[in-house]
């Protein structure tokens, strides 16, 4: 029995013997090198090789490249047959198969050749450049696989990438003008051996035209106040102070024409140094408007720039100079742009025989044949004063003095062929000048701009001016920060706002907008009128008539204009006195009244009174009182019958 354990034993020694060499010798090195089209090799760098079992596509291993991306090593069983696929960058290059038949066995795996891409990047006009942006190469699986920065002319360098052969994969490119500030496109797909030209088209504008607002606020619910004192807000880029704008009454700082980017805002109490509110913001085009809020800022009131009601009130008195009048200008007048809206605004001036002073666009009007056509029947009323408001509403700090000459000459040139008529009055877009554009103004033969207080600087003669500065110190409508609309207000806020500046400055100029007169639905202005805010208009009108106010185009606030000062309210007494309802003596002493209390104003230019020894008035002078009274003749010619009575001393003034 023993011999028999014995022998058994024996034999399963000699098979294990046997099984051991036979099992070292069934598996073997595959060695895998990358070859293009041509058959040269190329690096492996980037690449990686997946293995599967043909027999049951299970996933044996996966290799990354050794000895500095010149190959692949892997120990394998002997004839199973094996597939190997490759990646570069995770993009699938290449498939083959291989049995390992020895101990050691080479591979060449030929990958595509690759294809080179090169980059234009432009802006959303489809053709400036955007230069020094970073050009982010990446791959459907967001590995990033170059960068390079646009040169002057917005290109990159030629970038050469592995091919995208299999469906579902592509590249990615990621546009960068700061960490805020980027923009994606894809699918990019590229053939082998291919060398493209890629034009990328960014969303934003090579400058941003619109007027872009910040809104300041000393803590989380007040804004600033004028009481706090005078302040600016400064934009910084890359360190460098690019732009300015006064911080106005309504606390809001405009900038316009800036390009796009990330900026550092500034706000700055005039006469420091150190910024009250810092913030860094990124503009693009998509949004106009900013808040900017600080923790409780403490003012202190600024005794420079803008004087007190107090110190105005003394000068105006001093001077005795207040015209009593109410000048309305309504801004932004241009084709296709609400226009039943603008429309209704100058009529209802015109059915209340009132004067308006229209700043007209001048690159951006004459081809809106519903607008140009009312323009050219309402022009003939002799109530409507054109103002020059720039060629396309352009911020003329923005440009040297030869530049804002040109544009205000453009403007007039075409305001003169379309109408006939050569403005003098000129309308800053958004009320913003500087002394190169008072410099152009007087080389285009402008004698009146209109501005806003917070742009200028006091005091605001009423007489004896080359150029007279008359700003805004009423509106019609207000900015609701909210909704980032304008919208209307009620007459009694304007009509509150008209008493403050003319306590002030003895004038008042009110800004109207079409779009508080515009209905708003789902958050945009639509070409509707608002009839409510056109009743607070006809409203307002109608107080400042029954306060024995005068509506006056900007032309004519200052007291020595060369037109007599007409308050709308003085056609009913002619009327009455030329239907013989009230006698001569009364009309007489009514006008006396009127140019006393300088309600009525008479030119300069006028004759000195010569006694003719008769104080009979002559019947023209009726005459033209009852035609001015049926709006049958302009003011011009119902002035020069007043200059007739005052020359001859039947009014004494």
């Amino acid at each position: 029995m023993k011999t028999r354990t014995l022998a058994i034993f024996s034999i399963l020694i000699l098979f294990a013997s046997m099984i051991t060499p036979s099992y070292s010798s069934a598996s073997g090195d595959l060695v895998i090198y990358l070859k293009n089209t041509k058959g040269d090799r190329i690096s492996a760098y980037g690449t990686i090789l997946k293995i599967y079992d043909s027999s049951n596509s299970e996933l044996i291993v996966q290799l990354d490249p050794v000895k500095e991306n010149k190959h692949f090593e892997v120990n394998l069983l002997h004839n199973n047959q094996y597939k190997v696929e490759a990646f570069v960058h995770d993009i699938y290059a290449s498939t083959d198969y291989v049995t390992l038949t020895s101990d050691f066995q080479r591979m060449d795996l030929i990958l595509p050749n690759t294809g080179g891409i090169k980059f234009q990047i432009v802006y959303n006009d489809g053709n400036t450049p955007v230069s020094d942006a970073a050009v982010v190469l990446k791959t459907f699986t967001g590995k990033q696989i170059r960068q390079d920065t646009t040169d002057l002319d917005g290109n990159t360098l030629r970038m050469w990438i592995p091919s995208t052969i299999q469906t579902g994969d592509y590249y990615e490119i990621e546009v960068k003008l700061s960490d805020n500030i980027s923009y994606n496109e894809k699918p990019i797909n590229l053939l082998p051996s291919a060398q493209v030209d890629y034009k990328i088209v960014t969303p934003w504008p090579p400058i941003v035209d619109s007027l872009v607002t910040f809104t300041i606020y000393k803590n989380e619910y007040q804004k600033l106040e004028s009481s706090d004192g005078s302040f600016v807000a400064k934009l910084y880029q890359n360190g460098k102070q690019v732009a300015e704008s006064t911080i106005s009454p309504r606390a809001e700082a405009h900038f316009s024409k800036i390009s796009v980017g990330d900026y550092d805002v500034e706000i700055i109490q005039i006469g420091d140094k150190e910024p009250l509110i810092k913030k860094t913001v990124s503009i693009i085009g998509d949004k106009l408007e900013f808040k900017l809020f600080g923790n409780e800022i403490t003012t202190k009131t600024q005794k420079t720039i803008i004087p007190t009601s107090e110190t105005h009130l003394q000068e105006a008195q001093t001077l005795n100079q207040n015209c009593k009048c109410v000048a309305f200008r309504l801004d932004d007048v241009q084709d296709y742009w609400l226009n039943d809206a603008q429309i209704q605004i100058i009529n209802t001036f015109n059915e209340k025989q009132a004067p308006l002073t229209i700043g007209i666009i001048g690159g951006q009007i004459g081809n809106d044949a519903k607008l140009n056509s009312y323009l050219d029947e309402t022009l003939n009323s002799n109530k409507i004063e054109i103002a020059n408001h720039g060629w396309l509403h352009e911020d003329f700090t923005n440009y040297n003095k030869t530049q804002q000459t040109h544009f205000l000459k453009q403007t007039n040139q075409k305001i003169y062929e379309l109408y006939g008529i050569s403005p003098t009055v000129f309308i800053p877009p958004l009320n913003n000048f500087n002394d190169e554009t008072i410099a152009a103004l007087k080389d285009s033969d402008m004698t009146h701009f209109s501005s806003e207080f917070d742009y200028s600087t006091p005091p605001y003669p009423l007489s004896n001016l080359e150029l007279y500065n008359f700003p805004e110190g009423a509106f019609t409508g207000d900015l609701n920060h909210q909704r980032s609309l304008f919208v209307g207000v009620s007459y009694t806020k304007t009509l509150n706002q008209i008493h403050e500046s003319l306590d002030k400055y003895g004038f008042v100029v009110v800004t109207i907008h079409p779009q508080e007169f515009s209905v708003v639905r789902d958050g945009s202005y639509t070409n509707e009128v608002n009839w409510t805010q056109i009743g607070e208009l006809e409203n307002l009108i109608d107080k400042i008539r029954e306060e024995k106010l005068s509506i006056v185009p900007i032309g004519k606030i200052n007291l020595d204009s060369k037109v007599i000062f007409l308050p709308d309210w003085i056609r009913n007494n002619a009327k009455w006195w030329s239907e013989g309802k009230i006698e001569d003596n009364d009309f007489v002493s009514g006008i006396q009244f009127l140019i006393k209390e300088k309600i009525m104003q008479i030119p300069q230019t006028a004759k000195a009174p010569i006694s003719t020894g008769s104080e009979e008035i002559p019947s023209w002078i009726k005459n033209n009182a009852d035609w001015w009274s049926q709006g049958l003749i302009a003011d011009d010619d119902f002035v020069n019958g007043i200059q007739y009575l005052v020359e001859q001393g039947i009014i004494k003034v």
